[in-house]
């Protein structure tokens, strides 16, 4: 018995209806496969971590291309691996939301501050600082040759307009400009940190316009401010900027080192927290290189923060070390982070 002419039509019209559905699923886009996962840095505010455990990691995760992935569907786990210098009875660690910070679309504006202070000959003898800026603005340049970077420092001296930094190279895209001036960088006078945030701030403010640029700046320092008379000055500046700053600590700013102070510590941590940056720790002067390179992707393709719970909540000054990992396209990476308890 034959199907009658209408049922015929039903029928070819559920197999068009299914092939068409079938050929959707096959063409959908899949999620990018992470291939590597970087650590930009973290975000720990005293009273919230005290309070409840709750911290932050900036995450870059890069597909096959090098490209930053920023899908919040992708999967984020970690594990703490030891606190203070126990690896035994360890806390729990919980992920409660992963967003993502997106690039504007607009070129980057990078104002990069040097810590030029006396302090940094015994911190950085071979001047590495110069190599990892370096670093940073060619990773930026890459992403896009039209991004600009400004060069500053502070404690070596200052150019007129500014108050307590030096304006090394102003605004470029030319690596050979900027890499010139690198010979400039000489350890010498204090830490005027939050005046040379003030300035710089105020540089990127005036001569970088919001609407045209991607507006940040990255701090590099290895100790404890001159004066903190400055300093809600210089964050309530940078927040009214819209001017995150990432930080990076070095000898007693860095809460890895040996050397590790905690005011100085909290100083850097302070500023990323406060004006939507993040802050990196250096184990010594040589890993100033790769943490510059993955906060230049943080600053020119954008990142993933991730915020986590740790209970119960470790004791303020032990060191918390852990990995994080995250699931994507079917692959998988993990990096490792530390930072101690404020």
């Amino acid at each position: 018995m034959h199907p009658g002419p209408q049922k015929t039509a039903r029928l070819a019209a559920l197999a068009l209806f299914a092939a068409m559905v079938g050929c959707k699923e096959a063409s959908a886009p899949q999620a990018p496969r992470v291939t590597a996962l970087a650590v930009a840095g973290v975000r720990v505010a005293s009273a919230s971590f005290s309070a409840d455990g709750t911290f932050e990691l900036g995450l870059v995760a890069t597909d096959t291309h090098g490209d930053a992935i920023l899908s919040t569907s992708v999967k984020v786990t970690a594990d703490i691996t030891s606190v203070g210098n126990s690896s035994a009875s360890l806390p729990a660690i919980t992920v409660k939301q992963t967003r993502a910070v997106q690039p504007s679309g607009l070129p980057v504006a990078a104002g990069i501050d040097i810590d030029d202070s006396g302090s940094m000959s015994s911190n950085d003898q071979n001047r590495l600082r110069a190599a990892a800026a370096q670093t940073f603005w060619e990773t930026v340049f890459t992403v896009r040759s039209t991004n600009q970077i400004a060069l500053f420092d502070f404690g070596a001296g200052t150019t007129t307009g500014l108050n307590d930094s030096r304006l090394l190279q102003d605004w470029t895209s030319d690596r050979t400009l900027l890499a010139a001036q690198l010979s400039r960088l000489a350890a010498s006078g204090g830490t005027p940190l939050y005046e040379s945030v003030l300035d710089v701030i105020g540089y990127v403010n005036t001569s970088r316009a919001a609407s045209q640029f991607q507006r940040v700046m990255l701090l590099m320092t290895d100790g404890q401010p001159n004066s903190n008379t400055n300093r809600t000055n210089a964050i309530t500046a940078a927040k009214n900027a819209g001017i995150p700053i990432h930080t990076v600590g070095l000898g007693p700013a860095s809460d890895v080192s040996p050397l590790r102070e905690a005011s100085a510590v909290q100083a850097v941590r302070e500023l990323a927290e406060q004006t939507g940056g993040v802050y990196a720790s250096a184990t010594d002067a040589a890993a100033l290189a790769p943490l510059f390179q993955t906060l230049a992707q943080v600053s020119s393709q954008g990142q993933l923060i991730t915020a986590f719970q740790i209970t119960p909540v470790p004791a303020s000054g032990m060191r918390i070390s852990g990995t994080v990992t995250v699931t994507s396209g079917g692959g998988t990476a993990t990096a490792n982070w530390s930072f101690v308890a404020p």
